[in-house]
């Protein structure tokens, strides 16, 4: 051959065969550029193994789609996007990097050209004719024939999808998520988005068949949350059938233990019980129990046995085992309280441990003074059982004065009861609010005759001796307790010194028992 001759290669003429080398070898080092400028090329170069993974990898999504019809999903469904994340996933490589090693690759074995259209239509969604009726037919028939084995038919019209797109504005973004109908050979029509069907996505009812639990997981499972399935197959495949939904969530008819019949779905005995047995109690076992508790980072001393007596008296007096039953728990630091266990759940924290200092100032000296131990932050629907309203006290306790049982709680009002504080009140209708409760409180322990002691953020300490004789005495004598009322003996003056003091050793991680014999003293 004359290196002055013209040639062809490729459909294409050159003057001679020195400009086709020169082509050519520019050609070689413009994709080595952009080869070397993907990051971690270095790492594919010196890693065989790696290198033969993705170009095993690369050649089988190239072989992939030129077998299904120009699809980007495989036999199982799966997109380009998910099997690529799978990929990167095994490799440890990031997507970005591969997707480029990958363009590169395809463009050095197919061509400049050629290799760039393949790689959009394989790894890019920009070139999807989204608009194309035809290629919608052969999406549904190839997705169908990978999913159920036999082609589905398109319901949806060549017109009602021209009008479609017309109602998108020609906007493929806007089409692929637009509805399209299809019929399932098995379950008939049935609608999905468009770009679900070109993931590979189908027919809901065919997927619940081929993953969904059968007729004896149901069962099982039933058992294990205390219920017997009354329907039998037939009965269960049909009303699946005709309430359209997966085993897990189609209504079927139960019966307890306790032998109450009920009909509901499995996935809500996950959560709930038996409404008769449990009303709406959660089924926690002993293990569950303990495992909230120590997670909370608290401590209990019930047993096995006790928990199992308590459940049993939730079911007989119509109680909420997580609602109702109040626990008593321990903290790290030693300090005993009651709760429940839903409140420990969502983050119930100990409260004598988290009292601001005028709470824990009030409760010494309350405790000091009467001899008593008082509860802290204390829910009052545990005091006044009837009570509905959620509302928590900063300290109740109880005394015997000539047998005489006396219901005592008191207040530590700071300036959040009086004035608006920005820590505590977002607006003035937070402030309204708490002066609204403050009221609630004093109502119904006058209605329930209950003592109710309030101490203000501006007392002297000097002056709390005073104050809780006077309001003891004068609530006494106008709830009826005492006719002519009360006057306290015995009670301690102290003074801000002496009560800090108090505060300060009663703040060390001593046992409960130290406290109460040193309040005593």
């Amino acid at each position: 051959m004359n290196k002055n001759q013209p040639i062809i290669i490729d459909g294409e003429c050159y003057e001679n065969i020195d400009q086709f080398k020169e082509k050519r070898k520019n050609l070689i080092k413009v994709g080595k550029d952009r080869y070397w400028a993907i990051p971690k090329t270095s790492i594919l170069i010196s890693n065989r193994e790696v290198f033969e993974k993705v170009i095993a990898w690369v050649n089988e999504r190239i072989n992939a789609y030129e077998n299904s019809n120009k699809t980007v999903f495989d036999e199982k469904g799966k997109g380009s996007a998910s099997l690529t994340k799978e990929f990167c996933k095994e490799i440890a490589i990031s997507s970005s990097t591969v997707l480029g090693w990958c363009e590169q690759y395809i463009i050095a074995v197919k061509g400049l050209e050629e290799g760039t259209e393949l790689y959009k239509n394989i790894f890019s969604r920009k070139s999807i004719p989204w608009q194309s009726y035809n290629f919608l037919k052969g999406l549904v028939k190839t997705v169908s024939t990978s999913k159920i084995g036999q082609p589905a038919r398109l319901k949806t019209s060549y017109n009602e999808f021209q009008e479609i797109i017309r109602r998108c504005n020609f906007k493929d973004s806007k089409i692929r998520s637009m509805k399209i109908k299809i019929e399932c050979p098995f379950h008939g029509e049935f609608e999905t988005r468009y770009e679900n069907l070109f993931y590979g996505r189908w027919c809901r009812r065919c997927t619940w068949d081929t993953y969904c639990l059968s007729y004896d997981d149901v069962k099982q499972r039933g058992l294990d949350y205390g219920y017997i399935l009354k329907d039998d197959e037939p009965t269960f495949k049909k009303k699946c059938f005709e309430q359209g939904t997966k085993p897990t969530i189609t209504v079927l008819k139960w019966e307890c233990f306790e032998g109450h019949s009920t009909e509901k779905y499995l996935k809500s005995m996950r959560r709930y019980g038996c409404i008769d047995c449990y009303r709406l109690s959660k089924m926690t076992t002993y293990e569950r129990f303990l495992n909230l508790i120590h997670k909370a980072g608290f401590k209990t001393k019930l047993n096995k046995q006790e928990f199992i007596q308590i459940k049993k008296k939730c079911i007989n007096k119509n109680l909420i085992l997580t609602h109702h039953i109040y626990f008593d728990i321990c903290c790290s630091e030693g300090h005993k309280f009651s709760a429940l266990l839903h409140s420990i759940k969502i983050g119930l924290k100990c409260p004598y441990c988290g009292m601001t200092a005028l709470q824990k100032r009030i409760h010494l000296y309350m405790e000091a003074a009467l001899r008593v131990p008082f509860e802290s932050e204390v829910d009052v629907r545990r005091i006044i059982p009837n009570e509905t309203s959620y509302l928590k006290v900063d300290g109740y306790g109880e005394i015997y004065i000539g047998n005489r049982l006396v219901k005592i709680i008191f207040e530590a009002m700071g300036r959040q009861h009086r004035f608006f504080v920005e820590k505590y009140h977002k607006s003035q209708k937070d402030l309204e609010r708490q002066k609204r409760r403050d009221q609630y409180l004093r109502d119904i322990c006058k209605d329930e005759g209950i003592v109710l002691i309030e101490f203000w953020y501006n007392d002297v300490v000097t002056t709390y001796k005073d104050l809780l004789i006077n309001q003891f005495y004068k609530q006494t004598k106008e709830l009826g307790i005492f006719n002519n009322g009360y006057n306290l003996q015995n009670i301690p003056q102290f003074t801000s010194r002496v009560l800090h003091n108090k505060f300060l050793r009663a703040s060390q991680p001593i046992n409960q028992r130290q406290i109460k014999d040193f309040f005593c003293c």
